[in-house]
Protein backbone atom coordinates (compact mmCIF):
# COMPACT_ATOMS: atom_id res chain seq x y z
CA UNK A 1 0.00 0.00 0.00
CA UNK A 2 1.44 3.97 -1.00
CA UNK A 3 0.61 6.50 0.22
CA UNK A 4 0.83 10.17 -0.62
CA UNK A 5 0.68 13.12 1.58
CA UNK A 6 0.71 16.76 1.79
CA UNK A 7 -0.64 17.42 -1.33
CA UNK A 8 -0.98 21.15 -1.42
CA UNK A 9 -3.59 23.49 -2.09
CA UNK A 10 -2.01 25.99 -4.85
CA UNK A 11 -3.37 24.72 -8.40
CA UNK A 12 -0.33 23.48 -10.22
CA UNK A 13 0.21 21.24 -6.86
CA UNK A 14 -3.34 20.10 -7.11
CA UNK A 15 -3.05 19.20 -10.83
CA UNK A 16 0.15 17.34 -9.67
CA UNK A 17 -1.99 15.54 -7.36
CA UNK A 18 -4.38 14.21 -9.97
CA UNK A 19 -1.48 13.47 -12.10
CA UNK A 20 -0.09 11.54 -9.37
CA UNK A 21 -3.42 9.78 -8.92
CA UNK A 22 -3.67 8.80 -12.04
CA UNK A 23 0.06 7.46 -12.13
CA UNK A 24 -1.02 5.59 -9.35
CA UNK A 25 -4.06 4.03 -11.45
CA UNK A 26 -0.99 3.30 -13.92
CA UNK A 27 0.28 0.85 -11.59
CA UNK A 28 -2.89 -0.78 -10.38
CA UNK A 29 -3.48 -1.84 -14.29
CA UNK A 30 -5.15 -4.91 -13.66
CA UNK A 31 -8.70 -4.84 -14.09
CA UNK A 32 -10.42 -5.27 -10.48
CA UNK A 33 -8.22 -3.07 -8.91
CA UNK A 34 -9.10 -0.79 -6.26
CA UNK A 35 -7.62 2.87 -5.26
CA UNK A 36 -8.65 4.33 -1.76
CA UNK A 37 -8.70 7.91 -0.93
CA UNK A 38 -8.90 9.53 2.39
CA UNK A 39 -8.72 13.51 3.02
CA UNK A 40 -9.32 16.24 5.86
CA UNK A 41 -12.09 18.26 4.95
CA UNK A 42 -13.58 21.67 6.53
CA UNK A 43 -17.26 20.36 5.54
CA UNK A 44 -18.09 19.80 9.42
CA UNK A 45 -15.78 21.84 11.48
CA UNK A 46 -12.69 24.27 10.96
CA UNK A 47 -8.97 23.68 9.93
CA UNK A 48 -8.26 25.84 12.83
CA UNK A 49 -8.50 22.14 14.57
CA UNK A 50 -5.03 21.35 12.92
CA UNK A 51 -3.69 24.35 12.10
CA UNK A 52 -3.53 25.40 16.08
CA UNK A 53 -1.61 22.63 16.87
CA UNK A 54 0.98 23.20 14.61
CA UNK A 55 -0.18 20.83 11.94
CA UNK A 56 0.15 22.30 8.26
CA UNK A 57 -3.20 20.74 6.71
CA UNK A 58 -4.79 21.29 3.50
CA UNK A 59 -8.40 20.68 3.30
CA UNK A 60 -10.76 20.12 0.92
CA UNK A 61 -14.09 20.13 0.44
CA UNK A 62 -16.41 17.08 -0.92
CA UNK A 63 -16.51 18.65 -4.49
CA UNK A 64 -12.89 19.19 -4.24
CA UNK A 65 -12.17 15.41 -2.87
CA UNK A 66 -14.61 14.39 -5.46
CA UNK A 67 -12.35 15.74 -8.60
CA UNK A 68 -9.71 13.05 -7.67
CA UNK A 69 -12.15 10.87 -9.32
CA UNK A 70 -13.44 12.61 -12.24
CA UNK A 71 -13.69 9.85 -15.21
CA UNK A 72 -13.88 6.93 -12.51
CA UNK A 73 -16.84 4.82 -11.53
CA UNK A 74 -16.81 4.96 -7.47
CA UNK A 75 -17.78 2.41 -4.89
CA UNK A 76 -20.99 2.75 -2.90
CA UNK A 77 -21.36 4.95 -1.10
CA UNK A 78 -19.05 7.49 -2.89
CA UNK A 79 -17.39 10.40 -1.01
CA UNK A 80 -18.59 10.04 2.21
CA UNK A 81 -17.05 10.40 5.65
CA UNK A 82 -15.34 7.67 6.78
CA UNK A 83 -16.99 6.41 10.28
CA UNK A 84 -20.70 6.69 7.85
CA UNK A 85 -18.50 4.36 4.91
CA UNK A 86 -20.13 0.97 5.57
CA UNK A 87 -19.93 1.20 9.38
CA UNK A 88 -19.64 -2.15 10.77
CA UNK A 89 -22.69 -2.36 13.13
CA UNK A 90 -25.86 0.02 12.58
CA UNK A 91 -27.72 -0.86 15.59
CA UNK A 92 -25.90 0.93 18.11
CA UNK A 93 -25.61 4.56 18.94
CA UNK A 94 -24.40 6.80 15.20
CA UNK A 95 -20.44 6.96 17.09
CA UNK A 96 -18.46 9.90 16.77
CA UNK A 97 -20.43 13.12 15.19
CA UNK A 98 -18.78 14.11 11.48
CA UNK A 99 -17.16 17.50 13.00
CA UNK A 100 -14.90 14.90 15.44
CA UNK A 101 -14.01 12.88 12.62
CA UNK A 102 -13.52 15.60 9.45
CA UNK A 103 -12.42 13.14 7.12
CA UNK A 104 -13.28 12.21 3.66
CA UNK A 105 -13.05 8.76 1.80
CA UNK A 106 -13.61 7.39 -1.16
CA UNK A 107 -13.01 3.95 -3.07
CA UNK A 108 -12.70 3.25 -7.37
CA UNK A 109 -12.41 0.31 -8.77
CA UNK A 110 -9.85 0.23 -11.86
CA UNK A 111 -12.29 -1.03 -14.91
Amino acid sequence: MKQIAGVGDVDEVWYRGLDVAAHLLGLLAATGSYLALTHVTPDFATDDVYRGQGIPATVRSRSEVERFFDGLDLVEPWVQSVHRWRPDDTSGPDGPADAEVNVYGALTRVP
